[in-house]
């Protein structure tokens, strides 16, 4: 730890039974870094499994298709750019209201169930729930909402021109 300052590093997976996070930790952050958004993730149901839609505070964005398939990101065209910054935003909605979670892994995530989560350097702060009951929710609905958004803007630049 370089000057007592809390260093987080965050592994996002995503595999047949969800999505798992895990962080290592040392003293905790201040009270003004412990809410900062590091990034957001939508993950929700399709079919057997899970997609994943991830955006981070350096712009970069990750979709991961239930099937395996995936799209990274790295320097985001204007078309994704403000989606992800619209999903960030709302993840900065979320974090004052939905606390930071504290076990070392985060708890299965079921089939058909969804789930959205900010990355903060006090730990991931997250809900997660049938998708249907998340989709009527007013503080999720939002969120999923621009995660969708943001889903069609990446599948847009990832697929090859049409043919001539």
């Amino acid at each position: 730890m370089a000057g007592g300052r809390r260093q987080a590093r965050y592994r996002v997976a995503a595999h047949p039974a969800g999505l798992d996070v895990s962080w290592a930790t040392g003293t905790q952050p201040t009270p003004e870094l412990a809410k900062s958004v590091l990034g957001v993730v939508a993950c929700v149901p399709v079919r057997s499994g899970h997609d994943l839609m991830a955006t981070y505070q350096d712009g970069s964005v990750r979709y991961v298709n239930f099937s395996g398939a995936a799209v990274v990101l790295d320097h985001v065209p204007p078309s994704v750019a403000e989606p992800a910054r619209k999903m960030l935003e709302r993840g900065r909605e979320l974090v004052g209201q939905i606390g930071a979670w504290t076990e070392p892994q985060l708890p299965p995530l079921p089939t058909g169930d969804a789930r959205l989560m900010v990355l903060t350097p006090s730990g991931p702060h997250f809900g997660q729930g049938p998708f249907e009951m998340l989709s009527a929710d007013p503080m999720a609905r939002p969120f999923l909402a621009t995660a969708l958004t943001l889903l069609q803007a990446v599948i847009s630049v990832s697929q090859p021109p049409p043919q001539s």
